[in-house]
């Protein structure tokens, strides 16, 4: 029996698929890199993905997606229930499938999707997270399958609270959730499932949950009618094969080969020959091997093929089964993130559309609880050029530097070394020396609000696993998401045991702001897909709300929808960058290491994007701290920001009007002329309005973007008149 203190981290130890040193690399390099409030992100020129920035890619660009297409493959498994319900067949190898396959693709690139949804009378809203098995999620709508699965899938999670232990239930979800084509929650199911049959077999062991061995074997012997041990173990043994199916069938259906790869070998070892276990391991494989094959022969580099086929990718979707009032922002919250803006700013409803649209929809007041729709920042009073408008403090601000090592403040990251801090300065809480501070306010919010919750509970394991795709031990990359869940379920989890009011996880203020980036209504494929790991985001987030306490089996409040519609919303509105400083010793100024950090803001983040932007930003973090002037950290107050924080400083670039939108840059230099001083090559106004897809449909509004709108409908006016 192993003990589950810190979580069982997958080892990527070799496997089938071919070895990437074997790829010869005969391309020529042209990086580029995009920033979305600087966050760097990975794109792909002349076969080259830049690895600028922050390890694996976090954000995908329909151009990424572009170059280099992976398969998209459909099911020809039927997917059965555990509980013997009518199990719906993947659809047949005919010409619906063909049609299905390139309709999509042509409807995403004309913008007709809602023609072919109506025509085929599908619901956008239930095609699932799989790029994968689209046509699996279609066939299951024009099939007459959706409403039927809807109903047994509201039946599971109503089982879920009187039986929340019995693992059949969430193997049953894992069936579900995969014909319904969200993989991602089928996988997270079926993880749920499997760790509940470890428990029940005892063969592993949550610390956090010592009674759960004996609370699954009581789902089990209620739900047979037995007290047999021989039977209970028989029936554990059953759910943990059909469990470790739904997980193979899910990782395929999320694209992640690789992670599927190493599962399927785990599996084989509890289920030796299982023909079903062996069908999905050959189909993995081959898929994996088919993505290799495509990125090498789009002259990716062997470090490139590596990081991008340990990941698998999936759309980001909302979930249609969760209440949807949990993603309003209502003017009540509004009104308590306008008590954080001082004298320049205030955020308020913006309104896209005609004049005739706006203008009705300013007219109506939104009622109390209501969603107020899209925000924006806009200017109270007349704002000088170079004026200091926001400076944003922030405790989810995380790095790749963990923090036992005290050189950083566990509160808002600002280096404790000297000389930028005395050693006298830096406070110690008396519970634990794993943590510091670097002033009495930080030390104060830490004590007082989410450090009780970290105080000697190990999370190192999130730095130390190894990534997929890197280069080797401990570097943050895409694991700055976890890390992230750390600090932000310690604080919504403090907040919830002071607080006589039980507030979802969704509508914590901090989360509850944020808004995700979710496609447009009657969208059946978004243009763009996301990054997703098993272990990024399904077994490290299961295993940190466990390590804090959490009952995820038996708690509403942390299902995977929640936990990865909390990934969504941060993903889209963190922002990055590095801190590289000099310290003084005693022989003398040495250069400290690099530390890579992301920060969620929680006033920036309601900046809006103009590729004319009025407003300009930095971060606290210094990339160097000999080139970079005093003036960097200065504020508007005269006061300087302690070097390697995780503030945001916002400067006016113009004078700007009373009423006018505040906006900043989510790309860099939005039009491609160069930047900091420098072109960067490739890097032209093409590139960036493409990058720019991902948040709009049509460009962003500006003069800019409206001007190559009319030269692009003008263009093809001509070339229609000519052919």
């Amino acid at each position: 029996m192993s003990p589950i203190t810190n979580p069982q981290t997958p080892s990527y130890e070799a496997a089938d698929p071919p070895s990437d040193a074997l790829n010869s690399d005969s391309s020529q390099s042209s990086t580029l890199s995009s920033q979305h409030n600087g966050m760097l992100h990975y794109t792909i020129a002349n076969g080259v993905v830049s690895n600028t920035g922050l390890a694996p890619a976090i954000w995908s660009s329909a151009e990424d997606d572009l170059a280099v297409k992976l398969p998209n493959g459909n099911s020809s498994k039927d997917v059965t229930s555990a509980t013997g319900v009518v199990a719906f067949p993947s659809p047949p190898a005919s010409e619906y499938e063909v049609e299905s396959t390139n309709t999509l693709a042509v409807a995403a690139k004309s913008h007709s999707e809602a023609d072919l949804a109506k025509r085929l009378n599908l619901n956008a809203d239930w095609m699932g997270t799989s790029q994968v098995y689209i046509a699996l999620a279609a066939y299951t709508q024009t099939s007459g399958n959706l409403g039927p699965l809807r109903d047994w899938r509201k039946d599971r999670v109503n089982a879920l609270t009187k039986s929340p232990y019995d693992p059949l239930i969430y193997t049953d979800l894992s069936s579900i959730d995969c014909k319904l084509g969200y993989t991602d929650i089928c996988v997270a199911n079926a993880y749920r499932a499997l760790l509940l049959t470890q428990a029940g077999l005892n063969t592993t062991q949550i610390t956090s949950l010592p009674n759960l061995t004996n609370d699954v074997r009581k789902a089990i012997r209620v739900r047979l009618h037995t007290s047999s041990k021989k039977k209970i173990n028989k029936e554990l043994n059953g759910i943990k094969l059909e469990a470790s199916q739904h997980l193979l069938r899910g990782l395929r259906g999320c694209r992640a080969y690789w992670d599927g790869l190493q599962e399927a070998n785990k599996a084989l070892k509890a289920f030796p020959g299982n023909p079903e276990v062996l069908g999905l391991k050959k189909e993995l494989d081959k898929d994996f091997k088919t993505a290799h094959q495509e990125l090498v022969a789009a002259g990716c580099k062997p470090k490139s093929i590596r990081e991008l086929t340990r990941s698998g990718k999936i759309y980001q979707k909302k979930y249609p089964w969760v209440d949807e009032t949990l993603s309003w922002r209502t003017p009540a919250l509004l009104r308590e993130v306008n008590k954080e803006f001082g004298q320049n700013a205030e955020v308020k409803s913006v309104v896209w559309g005609t004049p005739e649209e706006i203008a009705a929809a300013r007219k109506r007041v939104k009622k109390e609880g209501e969603d107020v729709g899209p925000l924006g920042i806009f200017a109270t009073r007349l704002i000088k050029k170079d004026e200091v408008i926001l400076v944003d403090r922030t405790l989810l601000g995380i790095s790749d530097a963990r923090q036992n090592q005290l050189d950083w403040c566990d509160g808002c990251h600002a280096s404790l070394r000297t000389p930028y801090l005395k050693p006298e300065d830096v406070r110690h809480p008396d519970c634990c020396k794993a943590v510091a501070y670097c002033s009495q306010e930080c030390y104060d919010t830490a004590i007082n609000g989410y450090h009780p919750l970290l105080c000697g509970k190990d999370f190192d394991w999130i730095y130390t696993t190894s990534l997929i795709g890197a280069s080797g031990d401990g570097e943050c990359g895409s694991r700055w998401r976890p890390i992230m869940f750390v600090r932000l379920m310690a604080i919504i989890l403090s907040d919830m045991k002071s607080s006589s009011i039980i507030t979802h996880p969704l509508q914590h203020p901090l989360v509850a702001r944020m808004a995700a980036n979710y496609p447009g209504p009657n969208v059946l494929t978004p243009e763009t897909t996301h990054q997703w790991q098993f272990f990024e985001n399904v077994v490290a987030p299961t295993q940190i709300l466990l390590q804090l306490g959490i009952d995820v089996f038996s708690s509403p409040l942390f299902t995977q929808e929640v936990v990865q519609t909390i990934y969504w919303r941060l993903e889209n509105n963190a922002d990055m960058g590095y801190t590289e400083l000099t310290y003084s010793t005693p022989t003398g100024q040495v250069k400290g290491e690099r530390a890579n950090q992301v920060n969620v803001n929680p006033n920036y983040l309601f900046f809006n994007h103009s590729c004319m932007p009025n407003v300009t930003w930095h971060g606290g973090a210094v990339p160097d701290s000999h080139g970079t002037e005093i003036s960097w950290l200065r504020t508007s107050k005269g006061e300087v920001e302690k070097p390697g924080s995780s503030s945001v400083i916002c400067i006016a670039n113009r004078d700007i009007k009373k009423g006018e939108e505040l906006k900043i840059s989510y790309v860099g230099d939005p039009l491609g002329l160069g930047e900091e001083g420098g072109v960067l090559e490739g890097v032209i106004r093409a590139g960036k309005r493409d990058w720019m897809g991902k948040w709009f449909d049509d460009g962003c509004g500006c003069v800019v973007c409206e001007k190559e709108n009319e030269d692009a409908r003008k263009a093809a006016a001509a070339a229609e008149e000519g052919v």
